[in-house]
């Protein structure tokens, strides 16, 4: 036999977020709740919200630090004016702002692009064009692996057919912790401007152990 200090635990993936939208707004892992809803709704499995949208969920707020190795996958439809438009983020719970965020938004360039920002001491990995072309009303299914000290982005729409589209490798990416004060949220910035949005579906895993 091994003497037992030698034996290692062996890490599992968590769902720690799941948000499938068939029925209603809850969070199916039961580890987050809405705390604020605004011209939102459903519709055929689908979460909408018009120019004035927000949606956003608590509990158990350190889900959303970034801390450790993470799985982080959604579906969304652009929306019919894609500059400047955020499609998910992670806002302070005290709407305070720290720059400690992540978010995916569209740029407010001529033709748009796709980024997915970490905050200061990791960065952005904007998408070029060239790789995704973002076009209003049409849907993207987006994957984020953050592992050890990489992050790689996947993506599957127009001409992004299931690739990885970029990442970044960095001990930035190791020691990332956005804190433990940090909303889930869909639609609008970090600083609670809201837009147009729909989302099919998110799902976050982490690993645990």
């Amino acid at each position: 036999m091994f003497p037992l200090g030698v034996l290692k635990k062996k890490s599992t993936w968590q769902t720690v977020l799941d948000l499938p939208f068939n029925a209603d707004f809850l969070d199916t892992t039961g580890r987050h709740s809405v705390v604020s809803a605004s011209n939102v709704s459903l519709t055929g499995g689908e979460v909408v919200g018009n120019s004035f949208a927000n949606l956003r969920y608590g509990g158990n707020l350190s889900d959303f630090s970034f801390v450790g190795d993470l799985i982080l996958e959604g579906r969304f439809k652009l929306p019919s004016v894609l500059t400047g438009k955020y499609l998910m983020t992670c806002p302070r719970a005290d709407d305070n702002w720290d720059g400690l965020n992540f978010s995916v938004y569209l740029t407010s360039e001529s033709t748009p692009r796709l980024v997915f920002y970490f905050g200061p001491l990791v960065g952005s990995i904007a998408i070029p064009t060239s790789t995704y072309l973002p076009i209003a009303n049409t849907y993207v299914t987006l994957r984020l692996e953050k592992v050890n000290n990489r992050i790689a982005v996947f993506l599957n729409g127009n001409n992004a057919e299931g690739q990885q589209v970029g990442s970044i490798t960095s001990t930035a990416v190791t020691n990332l912790n956005l804190g433990t004060n940090k909303l889930f949220q869909l639609f609008g910035d970090t600083t609670i401007n809201t837009n147009d949005g729909t989302c099919d579906f998110v799902r976050m895993q982490r690993k645990v152990g």
